[in-house]
């Protein structure tokens, strides 16, 4: 009797719905609203499709230029980039863009955001670091070859072309700590993400690397490679 209650709950976890998304240009970009129910995928077109959790269509939107990066930074609101260095917040559900004023971006870089906890925006452009709080102007840090960004209270990390990460803080202007992350050689980290007791970087030759953030070191010091 467990063991089928089991099954039963794991095919729940497992339910999944397709969306077919407008046009064939490829996806750059999710997020999830969890509060509100919802989910945002940009594309290489400059689309931004949102649908509910169950799967059920909402009004999409269409951006000057190809999404780079979306992030749910506060309730019912997202940021998203694009390629031509724009910063523009979208409601979730529906509704229009509107430009955030946050400083200029790296034109035609990778541009990675994350939402801090507390509020406002960490942003990465391949050269910098900028923090925005929502009640001032951004402020900015030089970080040569930032790809990737992830936040935590009280920290922030940043991947960079060679695979490596360091923390920094935000609290005012952005600052680099001394500690950098280090995995096995490899390729620019494209993605991270943390919870606050682990670190994982997946790079762009497909590795995924985790930290353990409460000892400081790398839980497999020989990562497997993403989907093995």
């Amino acid at each position: 009797m467990r063991g089928s209650a089991g099954r039963g709950a794991a095919a729940a976890v497992l339910a999944v719905f397709m969306v077919r998304l407008p046009g064939y240009a490829a996806v750059s970009a999710v997020a999830v609203d969890a509060e509100a129910g919802v989910v945002l995928a940009g594309d290489a077109d400059g689309r931004v499709t949102r649908w509910t959790v169950r799967g059920a269509a909402l009004p999409g939107l269409t951006l000057p230029a190809a999404v780079r990066a979306i992030v749910v930074h506060r309730p019912g609101v997202a940021a998203v980039t694009t390629v031509a260095a724009q910063v523009l917040e979208v409601p979730t559900r529906a509704g229009t863009a509107r430009p955030l004023p946050v400083g200029p971006l790296g034109v035609g870089r990778d541009h990675a955001a994350a939402a801090v906890p507390g509020g406002g925006l960490v942003m990465v452009d391949g050269a910098a670091v900028h923090r925005w709080t929502g009640r001032a102007e951004p402020l900015s840090a030089d970080a040569p070859g930032a790809t990737a960004v992830a936040a935590v209270a009280g920290t922030v990390y940043v991947g960079d072309g060679t695979g490596r990460v360091r923390a920094w803080t935000v609290d005012g202007a952005p600052r680099p700590y001394s500690e950098v992350f280090t995995g096995p050689r490899s390729d620019a980290v494209t993605a991270l993400t943390t919870d606050g007791a682990l670190l994982s970087a997946l790079t762009r030759d497909g590795r995924l690397v985790v930290w353990d953030l409460t000892v400081r070191r790398s839980v497999r010091s020989r990562p497997r490679r993403a989907g093995r």
